[in-house]
């Protein structure tokens, strides 16, 4: 497992989420949406800080589904995107002991308090050192941007949907410098799978721990990237119409 992730727990509790089509009342009528375990939104999962959990996706769907875990560290193979860690499955259980991400909180009645919450220890985070290498990344397309080579509306590096190989491929344990060039007419968010980067400024120096980036028409952006994670792992625009038609590309760490 990567580093930093919880390590596996035959006790863990288990939690299974279901997708499926319901009917959901909004504003006085009955609407078709997609659900988890019957409810739009779905359950809420609490978790606690280092503990672990068994999660099973039990697909209720008539189509495959992909479950995206923002904020955490999961192993490769959970992150379940088509065309990079795997196949879309149409209808299984996909679970087992690697699939860990936290505890469910225990629930029941307690007393209020009014006394300040104590902050959380920091994650353990790993610190980047001297980029090894350079990934250049341009973002193009859309209504006035400049003529791309990708057959969508949006590309990447003239490339629009996924390329064969990589943006990049590291080490484990590599950092690597992504320069990001919007040369569209809009915003975009740039979103890495799997990793946390820190923007680099002006002068040099480290912004905060994020794993999305928005960058307006017309910026430049450098990232530094840890990448300690071993897998495949997707790099797109989470403004979700553009990464569908052509905005996203990934990177391979072994």
């Amino acid at each position: 497992m990567a580093a930093g992730l919880a390590a596996p727990s035959w006790a863990a509790p288990a939690v299974t989420l279901r997708p499926e089509a319901r009917e959901v009342p909004v504003a006085g009528r009955r609407l078709p949406m997609l659900a988890f375990n019957g409810s739009v939104p779905g359950p809420e999962l609490r978790f606690g800080q280092g503990d672990v959990a068994r999660i099973t996706l039990d697909n209720g769907l008539d189509d495959g589904a992909l479950v995206h875990w923002h904020g955490l560290r999961v192993p490769n193979r959970m992150d379940v995107i088509a065309d990079v860690t795997g196949p879309v499955v149409i209808r299984d259980t996909y679970g087992g002991a690697d699939d860990l991400l936290g505890a469910l909180a225990a629930e029941g009645a307690r007393p209020v308090s009014t006394a300040p919450i104590p902050r959380l220890p920091a994650n353990p985070v790993a610190q980047p050192g001297t980029a090894s290498q350079t990934a250049s990344l341009a973002l193009q397309g859309g209504a006035g941007g400049a003529p791309h080579k990708g057959t969508g509306i949006w590309a990447l590096n003239d490339i629009s949907g996924l390329p064969r190989q990589p943006l990049l491929r590291a080490r484990r344990g590599e950092t690597v410098r992504i320069e990001m060039v919007n040369q569209t007419g809009f915003p975009h968010g740039m979103h890495l799978h799997g990793h946390h980067f820190q923007e680099v400024d002006a002068s040099g120096g480290l912004g905060p721990l994020r794993d999305t980036l928005l960058l307006n028409a017309g910026d430049t952006r450098s990232v530094l990237v840890v990448f300690d994670n071993p897998g495949r792992w997707m790099l797109h625009c989470h403004m979700l119409s553009h990464q569908a038609d052509g905005m996203a590309t990934w990177c391979e760490v072994i």
